[in-house]
């Protein structure tokens, strides 16, 4: 047993512990009422208001930043008021009528997530490349299960009298536009250059090039040498002047290789 003094009540006072310098913790707590450690700052505190009841409030910052509701009463009046004050929408899918908060008018369109996604795939008629649009004009079957069964493969297919296409090989269509199906717009290409042509151009300066928006020594100006020799060879082809082989399936890593053809 060691023997102490406390440093608030001065009373003398035995512990087996070392270094003790209390007698209790009421002796403890009322020194630090007087004696402050330096590391305990008063934070300075924010006023926010309650949003259900308007009541004013003093708190610390790091709970002002997401502060709503001075209690849980206020919190499930104020979620009830907000789910009161709902829209009616129409969904363009099904025609169904639902109903969503103010916040969601503009995002949320249709009614559920199936027709969601039937929305986005197949709805907008103007776009050149919108299944929707195919559908209705009888060049592709609606068929989840056979997505390749586009108006195009099929042109291919019968062209060459083949079943499938050969392998890392892709059909691009020369202006750029999905529904222009005619023989002299497909090519038959190898499936990294039709991703390196459609990287460099694009759809838009490519249907530019072929409806005559842009003259051809602007467009090889703009795209330079590399790019320019890269792209020539492939604006002379077309499956009238391309011939399968049987090697063709062997040959698919050099992107630059394009299927035979005739001048």
């Amino acid at each position: 047993m060691y023997k102490y003094i406390c440093r608030q009540c001065g009373k003398e006072f035995e512990n087996k512990k070392l270094n003790k310098k209390f007698c209790s913790n009421k002796c403890y707590h009322e020194w630090l009422k007087n004696h402050k450690p330096p590391f305990r700052k008063k934070r300075k505190l924010v006023e926010v208001v309650c949003k259900n009841c308007g009541k004013h409030e003093m708190v610390f910052p790091c709970r002002a930043k997401n502060y709503v509701c001075c209690s849980v009463n206020c919190l499930k009046e104020y979620k009830s008021k907000i789910l009161s004050q709902k829209v009616t929408l129409v969904c363009p899918v099904c025609g169904k009528e639902f109903q969503v908060k103010k916040s969601q008018e503009e995002r949320r369109k249709c009614c559920s997530q199936s027709c969601a996604i039937k929305y986005r795939n197949y709805n907008g008629i103007n776009n050149p490349n919108s299944l929707l649009r195919k559908i209705n004009e009888g060049k592709i079957a609606f068929n989840k299960a056979n997505r390749k069964s586009d108006f195009y493969y099929i042109v291919v297919k019968n062209h060459f009298n083949i079943k499938k296409l050969p392998k890392g090989y892709d059909i691009h269509h020369k202006d750029g536009n999905y529904l222009n199906n005619t023989i002299t717009n497909l090519v038959l290409i190898p499936r990294s250059t039709h991703m390196l042509i459609h990287r460099y151009f694009g759809n838009v300066l490519i249907n530019a090039l072929h409806n005559n928006k842009i003259s051809r020594k602007i467009f090889y100006e703009i795209c330079g040498k590399e790019i320019s020799d890269f792209y020539k060879p492939i604006e002379k082809l077309n499956i009238t002047n391309q011939f399968l082989t049987d090697k063709q399936d062997l040959i698919n890593n050099d992107p630059f290789h394009y299927i035979n053809y005739v001048e």
